[in-house]
């Protein structure tokens, strides 16, 4: 009788532990189903948000009506949320990432399959504990970009560190050189920047918010126009852009 209730004890041992075996394994299964489930997109690019001994990349559009763009980085998607530019909605610009340094290969592409966007291939090698700028820009049909290392300064007062980067399109051909008045200071803080131009950073006070306007090079006549704030010790990106038909805008970005 005690040998006869002992190998039941022992068969209902074994009974559960292929009860057990089985659910684990059906939920390892599920577990790697939803890591699996990619709603569109393909594999992740090796990008973190570990800053040491990484290049930092700042990613920028201008290019007129381009709409579901992912950048790609060596076949994984490096950016998170789409990058959209069109008459009604400006998403995405200005992300920053950090990605090992190194030569990596660049795609920047509309995910909708009938586009009629072109693909945007480059390459660039990012040193390590540097800071990079890639501004896409022209339209959908004709995409460009620009790739610029920055240099970010902190400056020693309480002073904010801003730059100016002119992509506004024209169809007519390339625009005219731009100004960038400043209310406060009752002058241009900047004089006859082509198109494609990313300036250097400069120091400006904080503080205080001021108006800029942007103004064809010699004359008064706003194009675009902010206010804005800037913080002690920051580094900012003003983009301008826009079209002869579309709205023209300017943009402050952190980048820092």
């Amino acid at each position: 009788m005690v040998r006869s209730t002992l190998i039941q004890k022992i068969r209902d041992m074994k009974f559960n532990n292929i009860i057990i075996s089985t659910t684990l394994g059906l939920a390892f299964v599920s577990l790697l189903a939803a890591c699996s489930k990619d709603h569109g997109n393909t594999a992740r690019a090796n990008v973190d948000t570990d800053f040491s001994n990484k290049a930092t990349l700042q990613v920028f559009n201008a290019s007129l009506n381009t709409q579901r763009n992912f950048v790609y980085m060596d076949g994984g998607r490096l950016s998170g949320t789409s990058m959209t530019y069109t008459a009604a909605s400006y998403l995405a610009s200005g992300l920053i990432y950090a990605v090992p340094a190194g030569l990596h290969s660049f795609l920047v592409k509309d995910t909708l399959g009938t586009s009629t966007q072109p693909p945007l291939a480059f390459a660039e090698n990012l040193q390590a504990n540097k800071h990079y700028s890639v501004f896409v820009y022209d339209t959908m049909k004709n995409v460009k970009q620009i790739t610029v290392e920055d240099e970010i300064v902190i400056p020693d007062d309480e002073s904010t560190m801003i730059r100016f980067a002119n992509f506004r399109w024209s169809r007519t051909g390339t625009p005219a050189n731009v100004d960038v008045f400043s209310k406060n200071l009752n002058d241009n803080i900047l004089t006859n920047v082509p198109y494609t131009t990313v300036t250097e950073f400069f120091a400006q006070p904080t503080g205080l918010t001021d108006s800029l306007f942007v103004r064809e090079t010699g004359t008064t006549t706003n194009l675009a126009s902010g206010g804005f704030t800037f913080l002690p010790k920051k580094s900012y990106t003003l983009l301008y852009r826009g079209s002869d038909s579309w709205a023209k805008t300017l943009s402050a970005f952190s980048n820092n």
